[in-house]
């Protein structure tokens, strides 16, 4: 394959409010004139403090169409982990059996919210509380989302912000079908 692509990023930030837009368009070209395909990966992610309490509210979305379905098979996308709905593994293997078959498309809509409270800050960190409720739908086309392969997750968990701008965050995402995972993530300029 050879690939030609654009990358647009737009970023609207002040002191109490970010909104980062990642637009990504990608043309795929091969000998085989049926391979070839267009993918298009959306990503937004708008964060807002609160001026009195410093909680915040973080809004991220993600939207990834691909326009052939013969595209090869490392497009797939898992629904699952640290990245989309935390509530469930990254591998669907390793999740209930009535959700397998929701958890692998290579055309997504991803939405999550999730609002922190401090509860403790020093010089050096602050650590927040927070609560999410994710929730993704997958589709093999891109011209057909069928809304019984919606999947949610919620969950809770605590976040550790460093002056140096490195967040670590540790959460247990939960799922209608008793599952309980624990995830950990290190970012550097998280917000």
């Amino acid at each position: 394959f050879i690939n030609a692509g654009i990358n647009f990023i737009a970023n609207k930030n002040n002191i109490n409010k970010k909104n980062n837009i990642n637009l990504i368009l990608s043309q795929y070209f091969s000998l085989n004139k049926i391979d070839n395909y267009s993918k298009i990966l959306f990503k937004h992610q708008y964060s807002k403090k609160n001026k009195n309490s410093s909680s915040y509210l973080l809004v991220n979305s993600q939207i990834q169409l691909i326009s052939n379905n013969f595209s090869p098979i490392y497009e797939l996308s898992y629904l699952g982990g640290d990245d989309l709905v935390r509530s469930y593994e990254t591998n669907p293997e390793f999740n209930h059996t009535d959700v397998q078959d929701k958890l692998k498309f290579k055309n997504l809509i991803f939405n999550s919210i999730q609002f922190e409270i401090p509860i403790f800050n020093s010089k050096k960190t602050q650590t927040n509380l927070f609560f999410f409720i994710d929730q993704a739908i997958g589709s093999k086309k891109n011209s057909d989302f069928n809304f019984s392969n919606k999947i949610k997750g919620y969950g809770f968990g605590y976040s550790i912000f460093t002056k140096k701008e490195i967040k670590f965050d540790l959460s247990v995402g939960l799922n209608q079908y008793g599952q309980q995972l624990f995830h950990f993530n290190v970012v550097s300029n998280p917000y």
